[in-house]
């Protein structure tokens, strides 16, 4: 959760800023707090899911995060 909330508050202000260098930075943050939620995505999916079921359920989060990322931009704009 923790992980999480820090990739929502360092990506929030990146659409505010007009420098590439501090947008940048943001990024990097917001990729540091990414990597363990990452990590406990994958532990969470594999202890879950039954071992038939892992690569279909793994191609569903894939459609569903390309999906979403498709849709934001459409819906902010």
């Amino acid at each position: 959760m923790l992980s999480l909330l820090g990739v929502g508050l360092a990506l929030a202000p990146a659409a505010a800023v007009d420098s590439v260098p501090v947008t940048g930075g943001l990024f990097a943050l917001a990729g540091l707090f990414l990597g363990p939620l990452t990590g406990a995505l994958f532990t969470v999916r594999q202890r879950r899911a039954a071992p038939t079921l892992q690569a279909q359920v793994s191609t569903i989060d894939a459609g569903v995060k390309t999906s979403c990322a498709a849709g934001g931009p459409r819906s902010a704009g």
